[in-house]
Formats: structure tokens, C-alpha cells, sequence
């Protein structure tokens, strides 16, 4: 019997010992439990690099009420990894901080980023960048339509740039169209001062065959015949832009709307110049005149009814007597 006793520990001291290294052999574990084998991974029955626990360590570890299920799970839970910890990609945040930054501050300069990761910094300044090409494109494109629209239709500059431009672009655009296009108005009207001061300088070919006729004062004729017809034009023209309003006004309360103010630029370009502000500043008076009218109903309305309630408390009044 003690011969028996004694066989038996002989056995389970064997098995002791071949299981224990698997979970015994030497290293530090990480906060789940367990490692990866790196060195005499074979003594331990592991594959190199093979993730495992120690101590009861990872998902085998869980109470002591598992019972027998704990050794049947240790095996498939040695072949499980950790989830890699969460990497921080810098680079896009930070493009994405300075993109936003740009778009919503069209005319600031980039925040200070002292302190920041060297990759934090490289891609906050592409996301800078890119935002303000695209912000220059469309500030650039929206001042060349509003400067060639008011330059055709408004007698100075609207230097209201409009929210989430950039300043400076806008405004450096928007003035060149508005210069260009109001030159443009003027374009025929040159041409045909032009066309008079040529006219006269041949007359006076013609006419002056005398020794004092010379290239310089064929030059300055031309010049004050060119000038002359340029600046009356120019100078009628301004002045009825001015007047229109007057007019516009005037042929509403005549129940008329009329261009014979200025008819006789009808092949001119400036003629589109002075009809839409003939026809905005009449339809402007019309409006106005509307809502007087119905702000008059408005008061009359109210005075009735404030007579009516007058009235009726009189009533009121007699009949508790």
C-alpha cells in the first residue's frame, strides 16, 4: 500500500513538472498578463513570438467558480493579442485644425503653435494653405463679378467685402473690374472723339496751306477737338446719372416710364448703364409708394377701430344708466 502511495506522488510530481515552465519560464508581463516568447521558446512548448499569459493572466483568469472550464479556455486564450494601443495620426489633426482655422478667419495669420509636435505643426500649415488658395480663388472671383456688375450700374465703390472672403484679395479684384467696366461704358464715346478730332485735323489740312501749318499744331488740334467732344460727353453722362433718380420718380407720378433722357446713347454701352439705374431707382420710388399706401390703410383701419370701440363704450355707458 505505502509502495503504491509512493508510486503515485512519483507521478503527479512528474506532471507537475512538466507543466509549470510553460507557465513559469522568465520575463516581464505586460498589463494584461502576459508576453510574447522571444528566447528557448521550444523549452517552454511555445512557438517564437508566441503571445501567452502567466498567472492566471487574460481572459483564463476569471473566477475561481469556472471550474474545470478555466484549463479548457487557457489554450485558446494563449493564441489571442492584445488590441494595439490607439495611434494619434498628429499630421491630420493638424491639417484639419489649420483648414478650419483659415476658413473661419479669411484674414488672420496662422495661430501660434509653439509647444506643438513638429508633425502637429507640418500639417496645420498644408490644412492653412489649402484653405487659403481656395478662399483666394473665390475672393478673387466674386470681387471681378461684383466690381463689373457696380461698375456698369453704381457711380462709386462698394467696398463692403462680403463675409468669408479675404479682404485684400476681394477688394484688389473687385476694383480692377469695377475700373475696367466703367471704362468700357465710355469705350464708343472715345471713339467717336476720336473719330471728330480726326475729322478736324483733315479739315485743317485742307483748309491751312499756309507756311505757319505744322505737324505740332495739327497735334494740338487734335488733341482739343478730341478732348472737347470726350468731356462734354462724359460730363452729360454723369450728370444724368445723377438726375435719373429725379426723373425716374417724376415719369411714376405720371403713370410714364420713359428713356428719353438719355435715348440718344441707345448705341452706346453706357445706354444699359443709365437704363438699369433709371429702372432701378423707378421701381425703387414704386415700392416706396406702395407701402406709404399701405401704411395709410393700416391707420385708417386702426382709427376705425379705436372709433368703434369709442362708440360702442358709449353705448355701454347709456344703457347701464
Amino acid at each position: 500500500m505505502k509502495k503504491r502511495i509512493s508510486k503515485m506522488a512519483s507521478i503527479i510530481i512528474v506532471l507537475l513538472m512538466a507543466i509549470t515552465p510553460i507557465s513559469a519560464h522568465p520575463g516581464r508581463t505586460d498589463a494584461n498578463g502576459g508576453h510574447y516568447c522571444r528566447t528557448n521558446c521550444a523549452k517552454w512548448g511555445l512557438r517564437d513570438g508566441e503571445y501567452h499569459y502567466h498567472n492566471g493572466g487574460g481572459s483564463s483568469s476569471s473566477s475561481s467558480s469556472s471550474g474545470s472550464k478555466s484549463s479548457s479556455k487557457s489554450s485558446s486564450s494563449s493564441s489571442k493579442t492584445p488590441s494595439a494601443p490607439k495611434v494619434i495620426d498628429y499630421t491630420k489633426q493638424g491639417e484639419t485644425a489649420g483648414y478650419n482655422y483659415k476658413k473661419a478667419n479669411p484674414d488672420a495669420s496662422k495661430e501660434d503653435l509653439t509647444g506643438k509636435d513638429q508633425t502637429y505643426v507640418n500639417g496645420y500649415n498644408t490644412g492653412f494653405s489649402n484653405a487659403e488658395n481656395e478662399l483666394t480663388t473665390v475672393s478673387k472671383d466674386q470681387g471681378t463679378q461684383n466690381g463689373t456688375t457696380d461698375g456698369t450700374t453704381t457711380e462709386t465703390y462698394n467696398l463692403d467685402v462680403p463675409v468669408g472672403l479675404m479682404s485684400e484679395v476681394y477688394l484688389t479684384a473687385y476694383k480692377e473690374a469695377y475700373n475696367q467696366s466703367e471704362s468700357d461704358d465710355f469705350s464708343k464715346i472715345r471713339q467717336d472723339a476720336n473719330k471728330k478730332a480726326i475729322e478736324n485735323v483733315r479739315n485743317l489740312k485742307a483748309k491751312d496751306i499756309t507756311s505757319d501749318y505744322t505737324l505740332e499744331k495739327e497735334k494740338n488740334v487734335y488733341k482739343e477737338s478730341y478732348q472737347s467732344a470726350y468731356d462734354q460727353e462724359e460730363k452729360e453722362i454723369n450728370s444724368l446719372k445723377k438726375k435719373l433718380s429725379k426723373y425716374a420718380q417724376e415719369d411714376f407720378d405720371n403713370e410714364k416710364q420713359s428713356d428719353e433722357y438719355y435715348h440718344k446713347y441707345k448705341n452706346y454701352k453706357v445706354y444699359d448703364v443709365l437704363d438699369k439705374k433709371y429702372k432701378k431707382e423707378y421701381n425703387k420710388y414704386k415700392k416706396e409708394k406702395e407701402q406709404e399706401q399701405e401704411d395709410k390703410i393700416v391707420a385708417v383701419g386702426g382709427a376705425g377701430i379705436i372709433a368703434l370701440g369709442i362708440i360702442g363704450y358709449i353705448f355701454y355707458k347709456r344703457k347701464r344708466k
